[in-house]
């Protein structure tokens, strides 16, 4: 792991160093955890979380796998796609929605935890309190992965995985108390979340592709696209959540080769 660190510290420190007019407003690494970091774009409604996953060696190449995770802000349109329990952990007290905090101090110093390039309306931080990240379950808001494969430092490719559209289906429907007792909101077999996966993880694709690794140097030389029958997930009570090929979603991998 320890090439694919040295990559992306260095191609972000470089990059919010030479660009002001770039596409990503703020970057704060996640305090306690080692290789990830949150990222805020411009005009992006929501926060991106890339952290990794794991890692292995294979064939004198090193490759990392990351998660990557999208947290939208209740007022984007995006919000309803998300799962009841993803909404109802977003309105909750487990995100902090105070401003980030930005000034002339910040925008250079490299160890600050906001770094900031931009100095328009003041940004909503939209992302999990430290103390809470523990208690919100790991499959909540996920988006896609992202994979880096070195070798002797240097970038060999740079892959993304996602769905067109991930689905999530409640067997049993889903309920809420209120005063009167009960009520549904997901009758079921209903869908509870269509996230446009794909959509959302090519856009932090792209722009780590074109500008973060760009700025260090990288251009790739080709790229393949795949694609296959992509999965429906199953909730139900008590069960963990299941898949089921479905020809309704597209499975998507695109790879870059330097």
């Amino acid at each position: 792991m320890q090439q694919a660190s040295l990559l992306l510290n260095a191609g972000w420190l470089q990059y919010l160093g030479k660009n002001p007019g770039g596409k990503i407003s703020y970057l704060s690494p996640i305090p306690g955890e080692k290789n990830a970091w949150y990222v805020w774009f411009v005009n992006q409604g929501g926060v991106y979380e890339i952290a990794l996953l794991d890692w292995q060696i294979q064939k004198n190449n090193e490759i990392s796998s990351f998660i990557l995770k999208y947290y939208p802000y209740p007022e984007e349109a995006l919000f309803e796609s998300f799962s009841c329990a993803e909404q109802v952990v977003r309105l909750s007290a487990y995100f902090d929605n105070s401003l980030i905090k930005h000034s002339e101090h910040e925008k250079s110093c490299a160890c600050s935890q906001h770094h900031g390039r931009h100095c328009g309306s003041p940004m909503q931080k939209g992302i999990p309190r430290l103390q809470a990240r523990a208690d919100i379950h790991p499959a909540l808001f996920g988006i896609g992965k992202i994979r880096l494969t070195l070798r002797q430092g240097r970038l060999l490719q740079l892959s993304a995985d996602s769905q067109d559209r991930l689905m999530q289906c409640s067997v049993t429907g889903i309920f809420v108390c209120q005063g009167n007792g009960p009520v549904q909101i997901v009758a079921p077999g209903e869908v509870d979340r269509d996230v446009p996966g794909w959509q959302l993880t090519w856009t932090f694709l792209e722009v780590f592709r074109k500008e973060v690794l760009a700025n260090s140097g990288y251009d790739p030389r080709k790229c393949l696209r795949t694609t296959a029958c992509g999965q429906v997930f199953y909730q139900e009570e008590g069960r963990e959540i299941w898949g089921r090929e479905d020809p309704s979603v597209t499975q998507i991998t695109h790879t870059f080769y330097y």
